[in-house]
């Protein structure tokens, strides 16, 4: 047996390609946009890539699938299950059912339809028929079953007592047929979790899962099962509804082009109400900056973040201080559906300045400074936009939290105060200080260095 895992930077998404060796011949699970990385592997090991599976339809990230079975002249099946609903594929492909099932060389795929997260969701179930005809090796899970806990809906209208049931009897009915050996691999894995190594990655068993996973207590009925169930406080963030109306659709996407754009073009581009993401440090974009523009660092995550605080109708422009970034950058924008990027500044800010365009300023504040501020009871709201098992760890007394993954939905009343915004180390500060600075706020400040840097001076925090 022949299994790889590939991950997507910054998204925690992973694909899989299963075969058989000997017969040379791979079928990829959930590919993503990237599909350069399952062609390259596939050329470098002699195989032929025959089948593209999805387990459902996506809403947090880009199908390559159908553009995979095309470069790769592979047949693409998904799930039949989506007829009728509110989410339907467009597009020329095989329907897969429950109980069928695909052979490749000495691999067989099992389908069987597992709904809860998605409508239409199916899993796979492994067998390696060299070992067992009988006892499945594993499980491509999808997203209905993810390692570290329980997945949720992907669409907020569908989070209710009767389709939270199905995840009730998946977890009674069908998880409890297997054995504890039977390996899981997600689509997605909780970053809670503790997960087992295996050659290139990582995966986990049913095994372990029913000791750290609180869902897959049998002893829960169905009552508190659904209870705990719906009583989690779940972020959706609203690309998912675009995004997954985008993988259903048959619409082809362009992907964008590293475009070097002159600064009379930037400028109108600009003018014409394209979004700016500003792409560097912290501490230079708060030394001058675009004014409107969003500070998004040149991290893994500048995809995953753009996603949550960028519409996608409209176009995108770049700043950056290294154009080497930009290719980068834009493969993990293209990951989250950003296929209309315009292109970047040639020059960059130091550009812009030098033909005294606007400047706006995000001045940084150690945290001394903003200990005297608390101290004095300045009019200040001091915001932690960390997570809030990172916020019951320790915080600072009468700062106000709301997660980073909120503020985009629920922004507060504009007004003179002093907005201070507070993270780890900086990063998820400056990109929400950026996002209230472009709301009109006045006074916008973040904190250098974050929480690490208030605990480094040994000022004092709270804890839950």
């Amino acid at each position: 047996m022949l299994l790889y895992c590939f991950e997507e930077e910054g998204l925690g998404q992973y694909s899989y390609a299963i075969g058989c060796k000997k017969k040379g011949q791979i079928a990829i699970i959930d590919p993503s946009q990237d599909i350069e990385a399952y062609l390259k592997y596939a050329v470098e090991n002699d195989l032929i890539i025959s089948h593209i599976f999805e387990t459902h339809i996506h809403s947090d990230y880009a199908s390559g699938a159908r553009e995979l079975a095309l470069r790769a002249r592979a047949r693409l099946f998904l799930s039949g299950y989506d007829r009728k609903e509110k989410y339907e594929v467009s597009f020329p492909h095989k329907k897969m059912y429950e109980n069928d099932f695909f052979q490749i060389g000495s691999i067989e795929l099992k389908v069987f339809h597992t709904p809860g997260h998605t409508p239409e969701h199916i899993s796979f179930l492994i067998y390696d028929l060299e070992v067992s005809r009988e006892k499945p090796y594993g499980i491509f899970s999808g997203d209905v079953f993810q390692v570290g806990g329980m997945t949720d809906f992907s669409d907020p209208e569908e989070r209710n007592p009767k389709s939270a049931k199905l995840f009730y009897l998946f977890v009674q009915r069908t998880l409890k047929n297997f054995s504890d050996e039977l390996k899981i691999f997600p689509v997605h894995r909780f970053s809670s979790c503790h997960d087992l190594k295996m050659k290139n990655f990582l995966f986990s068993t049913l095994g372990h899962e029913r000791k750290v996973n609180p869902f897959l207590n049998i002893s829960l009925n169905e009552e508190n099962f659904l209870s705990k169930f719906l009583g989690r406080k779940i972020h959706f963030p609203s690309y998912y509804i675009w995004m997954k109306a985008s993988n259903a659709s048959g619409e082809w996407i362009q992907h964008p082009c590293p475009t070097a754009l002159d600064i009379h073009t930037f400028k109108k581009h600009l003018d014409f109400g394209a979004t700016l993401i500003d792409l560097r440090e912290a501490c230079f974009f708060g030394k001058g900056h675009v004014p409107s523009s969003i500070c998004i660092g040149a991290s893994v995550k500048v995809g995953f973040w753009a996603s949550r605080f960028v519409s996608y109708k409209k176009p995108l422009l770049l700043l950056t201080r290294h154009p080497i970034q930009i290719e980068r950058v834009l493969r993990f924008l293209v990951h989250v559906g950003f296929n209309n990027v315009l292109g970047y500044l040639k020059g960059g800010f130091l550009h812009w300045k030098k033909r005294n365009f606007p400047i706006e300023t995000l001045p940084e504040l150690t945290a001394f400074q903003v200990k005297e501020m608390i101290d004095h009871r300045d009019p200040i709201k001091l915001i932690d936009v960390r997570t809030e098992i990172e916020w019951d760890c320790a915080h600072i007394k009468d700062s106000i939290h709301i997660s980073c993954f909120d503020i985009p939905d629920h922004p507060m009343k504009i007004s003179n105060e002093k907005f201070i915004f507070i993270c780890s180390g900086g990063y998820r500060s400056i990109l929400a200080a950026s996002f209230y600075k472009q709301l009109g706020f006045p006074f916008v400040y973040h904190v250098k260095g974050g929480i690490r840097s208030w605990r480094m001076e040994n000022l004092p925090v709270i804890s839950l």
